[in-house]
């Protein structure tokens, strides 16, 4: 979106003039970037913001935040986006959205991992030469269980 390119560009300007130090437009431009899919470069601004808000505790728990739901919804980094997530909830108890990006963040990795470990032991036995039988409800549950891993969380 143009839009979105030309108010990153603008805080880009604002950041040279500053130094890079103004920890408000690292947080506004690591969520820009996020927006425009420059993934790596918000995870950059955001940690830089919260490197800056180091004396602002409100701050620098909605960087964290914004951190953790870029690495979750990006899908770069789900425990980290938990870790992000929960130190916001540390930080500012009342900041609601942390509480629900927290949540969030927990449901997916518990989801992926859990799906993850009982794949591969439907595949186990299925190597095993599957001697319960079975074999077409093992099939049946590794397809749905890959259907349930393969949509990315959004935003």
């Amino acid at each position: 979106d143009a839009t979105l390119m030309a108010t990153t560009q603008h805080l880009e300007r604002l950041l040279g003039q500053r130094n890079s130090v103004d920890a408000e437009a690292q947080l506004q431009r690591g969520i820009l970037l996020a927006q425009i899919g420059k993934i790596d470069e918000a995870v950059a601004a955001l940690q830089l913001a919260i490197q800056q808000f180091s004396a602002d505790s409100r701050g620098e728990a909605q960087a964290h935040l914004h951190l953790g739901r870029v690495l979750l919804t990006s899908g770069q980094d789900r425990e980290r986006a938990v870790s992000e997530c929960r130190l916001a909830t540390v930080q500012d108890p009342e900041l609601a959205a942390a509480w629900f990006w927290l949540g969030r963040a927990i449901t997916d990795l518990v989801q992926r991992e859990s799906t993850a470990e009982a794949s591969t032991a439907l595949r186990e036995y299925l190597a095993r030469g599957a001697p319960l039988g079975r074999r077409d409800e093992v099939m049946k549950l590794l397809t749905v269980m890959q259907s349930k891993v393969t949509p990315s969380v959004q935003a």
